[in-house]
């Protein structure tokens, strides 16, 4: 799901962040 826009990314990316570095460890 690529808009080719940062912000989109980031704005996603916010609320998955959170519990993102928990998958990733």
């Amino acid at each position: 799901m690529q808009e080719g826009s940062p912000l989109t990314l980031k704005c996603s990316t916010g609320s998955t962040v959170r519990w993102m570095p928990i998958l990733v460890t």
